[in-house]
């Protein structure tokens, strides 16, 4: 069986500004539905995805994405129609920071970590996801997310001890 978990760090969305632009890619119909979500929504929608729908093989599971795109240029998410991203993703794979550590790492932030569809004991997977209160656009969305492999070598972890998806550190990256 496939090892699941998530968990979530400093909640708070009381003034609802925290959130996430979300596009649901979905394999079977090949199309995205797009949504803003609050944090906690966010969180309940990840919570519910894991619960009820088992999916046999990681292609057939829907796909979220940070970020809102214009259906008007075509119906696929792609980085060319990609207009802004609030939240932030990032895929850790064949990594030996736990997501404790990561949490811990970045203590100041408010964030969920779902466990990757092929996570397993001795072979961690999972996704980071950070709530932003400001939609960003291609540029900020990838400079930010250069600075967490950045901070976590600077608070000592080897890097060579964490794997960063880079493919995903951009805006159309699925998750």
């Amino acid at each position: 069986g496939v090892t699941e978990s998530i968990y979530i760090q400093g909640m708070r969305d009381s003034s609802g500004e925290p959130g996430f632009f979300i596009s649901r890619w979905s394999t079977w119909t090949q199309a995205t539905c797009q949504t803003t979500y609050s944090s906690d929504a966010f969180a309940t929608m990840l919570h519910y995805e894991f619960k009820s729908t088992a999916v046999a093989h990681k292609e057939d599971a829907h796909q979220v994405i940070p970020t809102i795109f214009d259906r008007s240029k075509r119906c696929a998410a792609a980085l060319d129609n990609a207009v802004a991203s609030k939240g932030i993703g990032l895929d850790l794979d064949d990594t030996q920071v736990t997501p404790q550590q990561f949490a811990s790492a970045f203590s100041d932030l408010e964030l969920i970590i779902v466990s990757s569809y092929s996570n397993a004991p001795r072979n961690l997977r999972y996704r980071v996801f950070i709530p932003t209160t400001h939609a960003m656009l291609e540029g900020a969305y990838r400079a930010i997310c250069q600075m967490f492999p950045h901070r976590l070598a600077a608070l000592g972890y080897d890097p060579k001890t964490f794997k960063f998806d880079t493919g995903k550190m951009q805006p159309a990256g699925r998750f």
